[in-house]
């Protein structure tokens, strides 16, 4: 949980996100496999939200999936 300082209010071009100052939670969770633990596999949800602090707050979802290779 923390709060975010974005580039602008715009996302994508068309959506506003009513303030360029956001606060964001995120929850996740992952693992790590193989004979030396060399692969790595994660999800995590990303919330971003001005808590109200503007009139426009319609909020944004992030789905973020990882996959990595330790060398």
């Amino acid at each position: 949980m923390g709060a975010y300082q974005f580039s602008g209010k715009q996302i994508h071009g068309e959506q506003s996100m009513g303030s360029r100052f956001e606060f964001g939670t995120h929850i996740g969770l992952g693992m790590t496999f193989g004979d030396r633990q060399q692969f790595d596999v994660s999800y995590r949800i990303q919330h971003f939200s001005n808590a109200g602090i503007t009139s426009t707050n319609p909020g944004i979802n992030f789905n973020e999936i990882r996959i990595g290779y330790h060398f």
